[in-house]
Order: C-alpha cells, then sequence, then structure tokens
C-alpha cells in the first residue's frame, strides 16, 4: 500500500498506485514494518522540571520515541507547563504536542462566590494557553457551581475530579463537561446533589464500571 504524508499529516491512504503521490515526495521503502498514526495520551502527568527549565525534556523525547505525538495533562500543578507548551510549538523542543488544562482549581483558591470566581479563571483565559480548567474539590455544591458559570462565561470548559464527588451523573447534572478517575453511578431520585450516591458500597461498586478521562453529556446548567 502507499501513504501520503504532507506537512506532518497523513493525507491519502491506498492500495500500491491507486493514490496521487506528488513528484517531488521522498519515497521510503516500509517493507516489514508496521505504520500506525501518532498515540495520543490523553492523561499524561509529565511533571518535569518545575521552575528551572531545562533546554530539552527526556521525557518528551522517550514519550515520541514510543509513538505518543500528543499529550494531555488533565491537572499539571504549576504553571510551567505553559512554557514548556511555547517552546514545542515554536520548535525549541523535541516532543508530543502538549496539552493541559493547567494548574487544578483547588480549595486553596478560597472561592467565596461568583465574582472570585471569575477572578481565578481569568488566568487561564488570559494568560494560560488551555480552553480547559480542572476543578478539584474547589469547595461545596455552590462553589463548583460558580466554577462552572464563571468559566462558560470566560469561554472555558470545566473538567472535574472524581474526589470531590465520584459519581459522574451528579456531575453532568452539575453542568461538568467532563471528569476523570472516578466511577460512575445512579443519581437516585430524592437524593440532594452532594448526598447522591451511587448502588452499594466501595465494595459492592465493583461491577460498575471504570472510568477516565470521560466526556459526559451536560444535562444541566447550574
Amino acid at each position: 500500500g502507499d501513504i501520503v504524508i504532507q506537512d506532518n499529516r497523513i493525507v491519502a491512504v491506498g492500495p500500491s498506485g491507486s493514490v496521487d503521490i506528488p513528484a517531488d515526495a521522498e519515497v521510503r521503502d516500509m517493507s516489514g514494518k508496521t505504520i500506525y498514526p501518532g498515540l495520543v495520551d490523553i492523561h499524561a502527568h509529565t511533571w518535569v522540571a518545575w521552575g528551572v527549565h531545562r533546554g530539552q525534556i527526556s521525557q518528551f523525547l522517550a514519550q515520541l520515541a514510543y509513538g505518543v505525538t500528543t499529550q494531555r495533562d488533565p491537572q499539571t500543578s504549576s504553571e510551567d507547563i505553559v512554557t514548556y507548551s511555547d517552546l514545542m510549538e515554536t520548535g525549541e523542543f523535541i516532543g508530543p504536542r502538549l496539552y493541559s488544562t493547567g494548574p487544578g482549581v483547588f480549595s486553596n483558591d478560597q472561592i467565596t462566590s461568583l465574582d472570585e470566581a471569575r477572578d481565578v479563571l481569568r488566568r487561564y483565559s488570559d494568560h494560560y494557553n488551555t480552553k480547559t480548567i480542572k476543578q478539584y474539590m474547589a469547595g461545596d455544591r455552590k462553589v463548583r457551581q460558580w466554577v462552572i458559570m464563571a468559566a462558560r462565561e470566560l469561554g472555558l470548559t470545566p473538567t472535574t475530579e472524581g474526589g470531590s464527588n465520584p459519581h459522574f451523573s451528579t456531575q453532568a447534572a452539575f453542568g461538568m463537561s467532563g471528569a476523570d478517575s472516578g466511577r460512575f453511578g445512579q443519581l437516585q431520585a430524592g437524593d440532594g446533589a452532594d448526598n447522591a450516591t451511587g448502588q452499594g458500597s466501595e465494595a459492592a461498586q465493583g461491577s460498575q464500571t471504570q472510568a477516565t478521562d470521560t466526556l459526559v453529556p451536560r444535562c444541566a446548567r447550574p
């Protein structure tokens, strides 16, 4: 078969002689080899060289060597990823394309109003190279909904961590667009959103589906 790659993108695939190949194309014989598109790692915590930035990151080289051409960190714990992402885009680094949520929104942000949620999230919309945020146990239901409301106003997609409430049906009801590191559960009739539980104890939840970085439908807006 033939594969045509142009500007780092696969533009044509087909049986030998069936696709148009540019006259000036570099031809490589890949007989006996396996070819597949680059892997996308959507949960990659590559926490490297905080505060002091290296000239080249060995972890990025290793990921690229294993076929990962794009990675996403769902909670970076520092702002350094902004610098690394910029260096990767300008060609100063060799490695996968880098996407992230930036540092998570935690309880230490001490959000007590919608206006304060807007202030916290403006660093993401105005300064960080991200369109997605990670809210991780930032507070009670009211705080989490303020974060969601502020995110939507600022053009950010809010996601969450299962630690605050591990049942994704509850998070969907809040208006979260995504979640990771939790379990699917059922929102029981009559339960408040903060008190919703899945069926049975942790031991009984073994039959429920484990999920990581699972997009969930947005059932309602706060």
